[in-house]
């Protein structure tokens, strides 16, 4: 296949890149998966769609579209007329008694869920 040819301006730059089919996005400890992806070098994004998933050890996040500004690391998901679930495993985050100076035995209470009517 020919290498690209210069644009009207004489330079060769790539601005956009898409991916379709199974688009796997991995940085430090999170892996986005969609059914498609987009890179536009211009705004520095990242835009999955399609069946958003995120995940980061146990954490787990689910959507229909991702945007990652790579600049501020802000993430947004959304789901269209769906739901975005998000699965947080809290084992971790729960307080070492040992060490929060609590006496043996007494637990912290156990987060209560949140329903939404």
């Amino acid at each position: 296949m020919p290498a690209a040819q210069p644009g009207p301006g004489g330079q060769q730059r790539i601005r956009r890149m898409e991916a379709r089919g199974g688009v796997v996005v991995t940085q430090k400890d999170q892996v986005a998966t969609g059914d498609a992806g987009e890179f536009d070098m211009h705004t520095n994004t990242v835009t999955l769609t399609g069946n958003v998933v995120v995940t980061r050890g146990q954490d787990v996040l689910r959507g229909q579209r991702l945007v990652v500004d790579l600049t501020n690391g802000v993430s947004r998901v959304d789901s269209g007329r769906g739901r975005v679930e998000l699965l947080v495993d809290t084992k971790g985050m729960r307080p070492d008694p040992a060490k929060s100076g609590q006496p043996q035995g007494q637990q912290p209470s156990a987060p209560r869920a949140l329903q939404q009517n």
